[in-house]
C-alpha cells in the first residue's frame, strides 16, 4: 500500500503537470526543520505516544486533558515560530553598512 502513494502521487503531479524537485534554500531552514522534527520526536516519547493520538482524537469525545495537550502544542508552536523568525542581530563596527534586506513577494 505504501509504494502506491508514492506511485499514484508521482502520477497525479504528471498528468497535472505539478511535477518539480523541492530542496531547502540554505543550510539554516534544514537545521530549523531537523531540530523541530528531534523537539516532536522528543515530545512525543514524554507523553507516551503521537499527537494525533494524544489530542486529536481524545478531542473528538471531549476529554479535557486532550484539550489541554492540543492548548499547548498550538501554544508551543507559536512561540517556537515567534522565536525562530526573529532576524539574527550581529554587531557591526560603526564603519560599516548594515546590509539592506528586500523583500521578494513570493
Amino acid at each position: 500500500m505504501l509504494p502506491g502513494v508514492f506511485v499514484g502521487s508521482f502520477i497525479g503531479a504528471l498528468v497535472g503537470r505539478e511535477f518539480k524537485v523541492e530542496g531547502f534554500k540554505d543550510g539554516y531552514s534544514m537545521a530549523r526543520y531537523i531540530v523541530g522534527a528531534m523537539a516532536m520526536g522528543f515530545g512525543s516519547m514524554l507523553a507516551g505516544g503521537c499527537a494525533v493520538g494524544a489530542g486529536m482524537t481524545g478531542g473528538a469525545i471531549f476529554a479535557l486533558t486532550a484539550w489541554l495537550t492540543l492548548l499547548g502544542m498550538w501554544a508551543g508552536a507559536g512561540l517556537m515560530d515567534r522565536v525562530l523568525a526573529e532576524p539574527v542581530h550581529t554587531a557591526q563596527p560603526a564603519t560599516q553598512q548594515a546590509p539592506v534586506v528586500v523583500p521578494v513577494a513570493p
